[in-house]
């Protein structure tokens, strides 16, 4: 039924991220210093709940070289960071690209999860292991 709407499933993982990414611009427009939390905690819901997306995207981004998405997320990272640092929220020595490394970090325990009920469980945890 869906690839009435989607010819592939590539279509269909594209689609999805387009709509995530709508809204997380939605969550980064906000310039206060606490949208940066909320804007991590969104990217490690996207994560846990869109898994199966990541790695098509992730194979497609080799062969499309178009494809945006990696500068798209930086800069809305980047454009939050500032504020929580600023306001004593995230240490001044984190860089969006940390960021986006624990979210790659976050993405291979989702996918090497045992137990899929547990994910986001195990997912804070491993992070919590790497920093505050």
């Amino acid at each position: 039924m869906l690839y009435r709407h989607f010819p592939t499933r590539l279509d269909l993982a594209f689609a999805v991220f387009d709509e995530n990414f709508d809204e997380l611009e939605t969550i980064a427009a906000d310039p206060s210093p606490q949208t940066c939390g909320r804007l991590w905690t969104r990217l490690l819901d996207l994560t846990v709940e869109t898994s199966a997306f990541v790695e098509m995207v992730v194979d497609a981004r080799r062969n499309l070289p178009d494809y945006d998405g990696a500068e798209r997320l930086l800069r809305l990272v980047e454009s939050t960071l500032g504020p929580a640092q600023e306001a004593g929220l995230a240490s001044a020595r984190l860089t969006a690209a940390d960021v986006l490394l624990a979210q790659r970090m976050a993405y291979g325990v989702v996918v090497t999860a045992a137990d899929p009920s547990t994910v986001r469980a195990t997912v804070d945890r491993a992070l919590s292991l790497v920093g505050p």
